[in-house]
């Protein structure tokens, strides 16, 4: 046994939203020995995720004992683990892992309302994980196997109609995408022929949507692109870059800001409907700058791929 304590808080705000004590596998004598140590960590854990919420990985060394911070920024959530220095290479090793499973469960980690209740389902997962695939926990025998399956069963339909009313409500395609992933691997656990089924019907729709919405994102930029280097081109001597009309730029430009939000890239379709409405309001303030802004619109990747946030 190595490992004693596993936490999940929320990156900045450090509120804990899943824990998981092993202590309590922990021989009496020995956990006599370490409560007073367990319980100085604790007490500081939270300023230690505010602290590390700005880098990937950060341990920390305390006597035979190491604390291991690792930020998901993707998730918004730092994994904080107390166990022993000597098996800190065991543990590097295992925590890719632990990510991969809490991305399978993105989309309840990044709506978590709370309820600490809700996040139960990860507890299977990240136990069998420790168990089977580390020297990190003992080969414990699970009492009440059968009980225990049922209970994650019901744990993982909750999850799934919990991702099936999300996918109706989110508007990012990606997003939509990742969800739809989500709702496959549960289905696939329970080999659900009729809800794999209707997963690949609701991709296929998807990703008619996606491929459209690309089109429409690939036209938009180049309109945009096209408007504002013909008005580069035919300066007149007695007139300024600032001077010119922009309704077409204006226009698309708008129409490529209120798209790549559905690509889930939302910071920067908020940032050029801002700039979009510059070109048609033209404020005095800002002529100094105008043709940066012009140049920083024209620098946008032609790609539109690039704008996909999931």
């Amino acid at each position: 046994m190595v490992v004693y304590n596993m936490f999940i808080y929320q990156s900045g705000s450090g509120i804990l939203i899943w824990k998981k004590i092993f202590e309590k596998q922990i021989s009496d004598q020995k956990l006599e020995l370490f409560s007073s140590f367990f319980s100085a960590i604790k007490s500081f854990v939270k300023e230690l995720v505010a602290e590390s919420s700005d880098k990937t990985l950060k341990n920390i060394e305390m006597g035979n004992y190491i604390v291991n911070s690792t930020h998901i920024r993707q998730l918004g959530i730092d994994i904080v683990i107390i166990a022993d220095q000597e098996d800190e290479l065991e543990l590097l090793k295992i925590i890719p892992k632990i990510i991969d499973i809490l991305r399978n469960h993105s989309e309840l980690i990044r709506t978590w309302d709370g309820t600490l209740k809700r996040l139960k389902v990860l507890d299977y997962e990240i136990l069998e994980l420790l168990r089977n695939e580390s020297n990190l926990l003992e080969k414990i025998e699970i009492e009440e196997e059968e009980r225990i399956e049922q209970a994650q069963k019901t744990k993982y339909l909750k999850e799934y109609n919990f991702l099936q009313n999300r996918f109706e409500i989110v508007k990012s395609l990606p997003r939509k995408i990742t969800i739809l992933n989500q709702m496959q691997r549960i289905a696939e656990t329970f080999n659900d022929g009729k809800k794999l089924e209707r997963i690949k019907e609701m991709r296929k729709e998807v990703n008619s949507e996606m491929e459209l919405l690309i089109r429409k994102i690939t036209i938009y930029l180049s309109e945009t692109k096209k408007a504002i280097s013909e008005n580069f081109k035919k300066i007149p001597v007695s007139k300024s870059l600032f001077d010119l009309p922009y309704r077409e730029a204006y226009i698309n430009l708008y129409s490529f800001s209120n798209k790549i939000k559905l690509l889930g890239n939302i910071e920067l379709a908020e940032k050029y409907n801002k700039v979009a409405k510059l070109l048609i309001d033209k404020p005095p303030e800002i002529q100094k700058e105008f043709k940066s802004i012009l140049e920083d619109i024209l620098a946008l990747p032609d790609d539109p791929h690039k704008y996909i946030i999931y």
